[in-house]
């Protein structure tokens, strides 16, 4: 690494929030689409490391094709600058073109991660901003999130067993990003449809965002970061909370993930249902099991089902539940 002076502000701000130790010596994928974000990850990243670490980068570019020939030119420029970084490049292509942002990101993240696995990488590395998860945040609450939504983009979560999804640039703002890519004079693509206010995170940040600011608080977006800190804090104290009740009552019959689940209902009645739906929550991570569809109608009615015998019913995802005496039974058909 350079000495500290020779480093930019931003780069000592990531290193502050990432310290090198963690990171040098070991495989790191880099997500670059070749906007402004990824490309000041990928540019800070190699001016920190030292010349022999360098080839622990590896970047990984994902075209889903949506926008024709500027997508392939986008892929063109990662490649273009992945060569002059000296960094190995991989273009990953979907097999199907899923056309929903939420389906889409699931699918960068599967083919991410099967990249981290065939390279042996420790992190997958995302240039997610500061904006990012205000704008996440605000989202979030205009759609009626419970407080686990509102702790927003996690700085880090596993992908796999040995695998981490780590986000070093959340502090950071995006103008701190352009201004650190213009001080550098390095390029960047840009994708036009973030300036369409056809879709509603692009509103959030170019009318609701701003409106906020200028006609009802000059500092909403530092509200909405301590509010999101909060939230973070706050769930990490429910989840110790929840941790005791899920080691005492959830029994995987299966043994493995994805298989069957057994909760002993008997001891639940007496607890806050709020608990008992992050003891549901809980379950899904632990089996994998989908929770993009499931709404807070399913969660509440999996609380019930706790406290008062029901017909079996089927949730999104393809979860059976069925209640025997005092056990629920969990399972995919």
């Amino acid at each position: 690494m350079p000495p500290d002076e020779l480093l930019l502000p931003f780069e000592r701000s990531l290193l502050s929030h990432w310290p090198q130790k963690r990171w040098c010596d070991v495989r790191c994928i880099l997500a670059v689409s070749g906007g402004a974000d990824s490309v000041a990850l990928v540019r800070s990243l190699t001016r920190i490391i030292t010349p022999e670490l360098r080839s622990n980068l590896v970047i990984g570019h994902v075209n889903h094709g949506w926008r024709g020939k500027q997508s392939e030119a986008d892929a063109q420029f990662v490649k273009n600058m992945a060569k002059e970084l000296d960094l190995e490049f991989f273009c990953l292509v979907p097999e199907d073109v899923l056309r929903t942002e939420v389906a889409a990101r699931d699918q960068r993240y599967s083919l991410l991660t099967d990249l981290a696995k065939e390279k042996g990488a420790r992190y997958v590395v995302m240039a997610h901003s500061r904006d990012d998860q205000i704008e996440t945040v605000l989202d979030r609450i205009l759609r009626g999130t419970g407080l686990a939504g509102l702790r927003g983009i996690p700085r880090q979560r596993e992908l796999e067993h040995g695998i981490a999804l780590y986000r070093p640039l959340l502090e950071v703002s995006r103008h701190e990003i352009v201004s650190y890519l213009d001080e550098l004079g390095q390029e960047y693509c840009h994708d036009e449809s973030n300036d369409d206010v056809e879709y509603t995170r692009n509103r959030i940040r170019h009318e609701l965002l701003p409106l906020l600011k200028n006609q009802y608080h000059g500092a909403a977006d530092e509200a909405l970061l301590r509010l999101q800190q909060m939230a973070s804090e706050l769930q990490d104290v429910i989840a110790e909370m929840v941790y005791p009740l899920f080691q005492t009552h959830v029994r995987f019959t299966d043994g493995v993930a994805g298989g069957r689940v057994e909760i002993n209902c008997a001891g639940l009645t007496d607890i806050a249902p709020y608990l008992i739906r992050e003891l549901f929550v809980l379950v899904w991570k632990q089996q994998h099991w989908s929770r993009g569809e499931m709404t807070a109608v399913h969660w509440l009615r999996l609380a019930e089902a706790v406290t008062t015998p029901l017909a079996a019913f089927e949730l999104p995802g393809g979860v059976r539940v069925e209640r025997a005496d005092d056990v629920l039974v969990l399972a995919t058909n």
